[in-house]
């Protein structure tokens, strides 16, 4: 621990700073700020060689602390000099919730610097949640009330409890890299991340993922609305100067518009554009969507309509309870849907068809689910959208 402190006193600590890239305008957005030992006998060493020893210790506050100073000074005397700027996210422990208040001890920094919450991202990491639950509750909501942004770090890196997301009141979800191991062979990898991606914009949070290390990563990435993306592929974590080096010759984005871009990357490709985030959580999709079944005879069962099918069947006069039957003697649209049926039993995709109904068209499409054996029905999915004239 003598050791620790001399680094400390010497300023063998340093913070090195890995870039973040927004996958809307490939420019970059901010930075992590991660620490290093740079040791005059061994050189930079890694928090692999010192963290663990220094959590147990419970000493490592004042390396995070000591971190968050360096990156605080950093940010003011460029913003002095009228240099640009990135928000910087900086890290804390489990413990530093533990030893002292560490909400208090980063807001005196940040107002001796005088600078903005907003160049200041916390990050916490998803184990942090289960050591003192009601202490970091606490914190999250001072650190919110006064201006920062608080990022859940490493998401899916162990034993993911997903009732930490609406438990605690994070911003951003960083999306651990193992989700991009293997990302050229493992076939379920895009299928993984697009289900995180989907389910963090339904619950109103940013994304951010790590490990980015090709194009073809970042493209899926950018094509699913991950919002950020980091790793090697922009940059390794990279000393101050080379950072500063970067800043100046890269493409910045201005932090006044963080905001902005936030929203506009906030829409929800995976999903209907057109539904808020707020309906999203409770309606479900804009597009009305029916699951249908038959059997070997010509009877069309609705065996699931959603809410958007059911709000719609009521705005043309329909009762939803007496639809199935209605459905099955309306003889135009039973004829078009059995018709779709038998044409997407031979295809892989949909299938559509513009059908007229009281004056307007409409586009149906069906698509072959699955077929049961054992009660020779098959399942097929319909949707409907009116088309303007």
């Amino acid at each position: 621990m003598e050791n620790f402190q001399k680094a400390l006193d010497e300023g063998w600590i340093r913070p090195y700073f890995q870039l973040e890239s927004r996958s809307l305008t490939g420019r970059i957005c901010g930075a992590e700020a991660l620490a290093r030992w740079v040791d005059p006998k061994y050189g930079v060493l890694g928090p692999g060689f010192f963290i663990e020893v220094l959590e147990e210790a419970h000493l490592v506050h004042k390396l995070d602390l000591a971190i968050i100073r360096q990156v605080c000074a950093m940010l003011a005397r460029r913003r002095e000099e009228q240099q640009p700027l990135v928000p910087i996210s900086v890290n804390l422990s489990r413990v530093d919730f533990q030893v002292c208040n560490i909400y208090a001890e980063i807001e005196k920094i940040r107002r001796y610097f005088n600078l903005p919450a907003s160049l200041l991202k916390i990050e916490i990491l998803e184990s942090t949640v289960t050591s003192k639950p009601q202490e970091l509750r606490q914190a999250i909501a001072n650190f919110h009330a006064s201006g920062y942004e608080v990022w859940m770090d490493d998401f899916g890196s162990g034993y993911s409890n997903f009732n930490n997301l609406d438990e605690y009141d994070f911003d951003l979800l960083k999306i651990d890299m193992v989700f991009l191991r293997d990302f050229g062979s493992r076939s379920k990898a895009k299928t993984l991340i697009s289900i995180v991606v989907d389910m963090a914009k339904k619950l109103g949070l940013h994304t951010l993922c790590e490990g980015v290390e090709t194009q073809e990563q970042a493209d899926f990435l950018r094509e699913i609305g991950c919002e950020r993306q980091q790793g090697y592929l922009f940059s390794k974590p990279i000393s101050e100067e080379e950072f500063l080096v970067k800043l100046a010759a890269g493409k910045l984005e201005d932090p006044a518009s963080n905001s902005y871009y936030d929203k506009v990357s906030q829409v929800n490709v995976l999903f209907d554009p057109m539904i808020d985030r707020g309906s999203q959580q409770t309606v479900g999709i804009k597009l009305p969507i029916c699951i249908l079944e038959k059997g070997e005879d010509a009877f069309v069962r609705f065996s699931f309509m959603n809410e958007s099918y059911r709000q719609t069947l009521r705005d043309v006069g329909y009762k939803v309870d007496g639809w199935e039957a209605e459905a099955n003697q309306e003889y135009p649209f039973k004829q078009v849907i059995l018709e779709l049926m038998g044409e997407s039993r031979q295809k892989p995709g949909p299938v559509s068809r513009i059908y007229d109904f009281r004056g307007k068209q409409y586009l149906l499409e069906v698509r072959y689910l699955a077929h049961d054996q054992k009660s020779q029905r098959d399942a097929f999915v319909y949707t409907f959208e009116g088309l303007a004239k």
